[in-house]
C-alpha cells in the first residue's frame, strides 16, 4: 500500500474505524498494521464465507466483523472517525447508495477513503490484470452475480465528487515493480481462471465468454502481467454547520 495513505491514516489517529465490503480483511489487515492505536474497526460485507477468512486473517485484533449490506448500515449516524471502502465499489449494486450510507456513519470533520483500480493509463502488463478481471465480471454478470467491470479513474472521482466532501484529494497507488512473467503470479491467476472456466463448461451458451477466456490465458503467458494501478481518493465529512451555509 501507499506510503501517504500510510502516513495520512498514522496522522489522524483514528479510534473507530468502518471498512465497508470489507471481503476477505486485506484491508482491514493493512490499517491494522498501521494504526496501532485503533481501538475499533468494523468490516461488513454481505459474503458469510468471506467474513470467515478475515475473522481469521485478523485474529486476536481490534477487528470485529458484521453480515451487513452496504446500502443499509445498521450503524448511528456519526459513529466511525474513518470510513473506508477498498477495491470493492465494482461489486456494489448501488454504489451511489452505499457511499451515502458511508456517509451518514461518519462523524463530522471525519475522513472517508476510497481506493479503487481504475481501467484507464496503464501499462499492457497491467491491461491484462484489467481484461482478466472484465472477463470474471462479464462471467459472474451473466450467471447473476453482481460484478461491475472496472471504472475509469475519472468515474470514480466522480462517485467521490457526489458525497460533497470536504478537502478532497487523489492519489494513485501503483504496485511494486516485478516480473510480469513471474511463475507464482501466473500460476495463480492461471488458477483463478480454471475456477471461472469449469462454471463456463456447465452451459453451451458461453462460447464467446470461453474464446475470450482462452485468448486471455495465451496473453497472460505472452504478455505477462502486473497489478493495475489504484486510485486513492480522500476527503473529510464537513461539519453541520459548514453544510447549511452552503448556497445550494
Amino acid at each position: 500500500m501507499s506510503k501517504r495513505l500510510k502516513e495520512k491514516l498514522r496522522s489522524l489517529k483514528p479510534k473507530r474505524i468502518l471498512d465497508v465490503a470489507t471481503g476477505k480483511g486485506g484491508f482491514i489487515e493493512f490499517v491494522l498494521q498501521t494504526c496501532m492505536n485503533c481501538k475499533s474497526i468494523v468490516g461488513v460485507d454481505i459474503s458469510h464465507a468471506t467474513l470467515a477468512a478475515a475473522r481469521k486473517r485478523t485474529a486476536n485484533s481490534a477487528a470485529s466483523y458484521v453480515a451487513m449490506r452496504g446500502e443499509q448500515l445498521a450503524f448511528a449516524d456519526n459513529t466511525f472517525d474513518v470510513v473506508c471502502i477498498s477495491n470493492s465499489l465494482h461489486h456494489l449494486t448501488n454504489p451511489e447508495i452505499t457511499l451515502a450510507e458511508m456517509k451518514r456513519v461518519l462523524k463530522p470533520d471525519g475522513t472517508f477513503i476510497i481506493t479503487e483500480m481504475f481501467k484507464d493509463n496503464q501499462s499492457q502488463t497491467q491491461m491484462t490484470h484489467i481484461m482478466l478481471h472484465h472477463w470474471w465480471a462479464d462471467i459472474d454478470t451473466a450467471q447473476g452475480k453482481t460484478h461491475n467491470r472496472t471504472l475509469s479513474r475519472q468515474q470514480l472521482i466522480g462517485l467521490a465528487c457526489q458525497l460533497n466532501l470536504a478537502d478532497l484529494d487523489s492519489f494513485d497507488i501503483a504496485a511494486s515493480a516485478s516480473d510480469p512473467h513471474d511463475p507464482a503470479r501466473i500460476r495463480e491467476l492461471e488458477d483463478v481462471c480454471e475456477s471461472y472456466f469449469s462454471r463456463l463448461l456447465t452451459d453451451n451458451g458461453y462460447s464467446q465468454l470461453i474464446n475470450r477466456g482462452n485468448e486471455l490465458r495465451k496473453r497472460l503467458r505472452n504478455t505477462g502481467v502486473d497489478w493495475a494501478t489504484e486510485v486513492c481518493i480522500m476527503g473529510r465529512k464537513k461539519t453541520a454547520m459548514i453544510e447549511n451555509f452552503e448556497v445550494p
